[in-house]
């Protein structure tokens, strides 16, 4: 047996004073580990190093326009006219109420939070709620879940304080777009009309954010 120093070890535990034995060292998978001998313990680090690769790959940014697990679904050529607004649209009534009269649903989505408001026709806030309120908390607020659950229980407030037709508008991209539309739908209150009002730079051409290091 060869004596072997501890700070002769290297990353993968091929010692440097043993890179020349061969009798020292036995290939065991991928990577080599040294022999033991009396008065040390082998530095076997490949364990350590495969987890950290795994858990860098995993931490990978994902990207998520809030459409992940809809379904798709076709319209017909003759009702495509009747769903997009025109010079009649805002005389339209809804539920006994003037298209223009609705109260409106603003949903502002970034990529880490959802906030919902309820305004009346004039602008006025009545009431909003947000993912943060709801009890989600750090990285679960960006989630789809969250959304739908913010979405639910605001539309409970507003069937409770009388509001059942609403128009919305989306600002903004993240998780939050579909499932927050969703949570207000289920929570019985009718959505006549969507707008996406999110803001578009069409003067220059500015540099993209660099890329997250994970």
């Amino acid at each position: 047996m060869f004596g072997v120093s501890r700070l002769s070890i290297l990353s993968y535990g091929v010692s440097r004073s043993l890179l020349k034995c061969e009798q020292a060292t036995v290939l065991t998978g991928k990577f080599p580990s040294i022999l033991p001998t009396p008065g040390w313990r082998p530095l076997w680090t490949a364990p350590i190093l495969s987890r950290n690769y795994e858990k860098r790959t995993s931490l990978k940014v994902k990207t998520d326009d809030g459409a992940q697990g809809e379904y798709s679904f076709t319209v017909m050529k003759d009702k495509l006219n009747d769903m997009y607004p025109d010079e009649n649209t805002p005389n339209m009534l809804f539920d006994g109420v003037k298209f223009s009269d609705l109260h409106l649903l603003k949903i502002r989505i970034t990529k880490n939070n959802t906030v919902m408001s309820v305004t009346d026709a004039k602008g006025k806030l009545i009431m909003n709620r947000s993912c943060r309120s709801e009890g989600f908390r750090h990285a679960r607020k960006k989630t789809t879940i969250a959304a739908q659950a913010t979405g639910m229980s605001l539309g409970t407030l507003m069937m409770q304080a009388g509001i059942k037709t609403v128009r919305a508008a989306i600002r903004g991209m993240g998780p939050g777009r579909i499932a927050g539309i969703k949570g207000i739908a289920l929570s019985g209150v009718n959505v006549v009309a969507i707008a996406d009002v999110t803001e578009i730079n069409y003067t220059n051409d500015p540099r993209p954010k660099k890329l997250r290091r994970v």
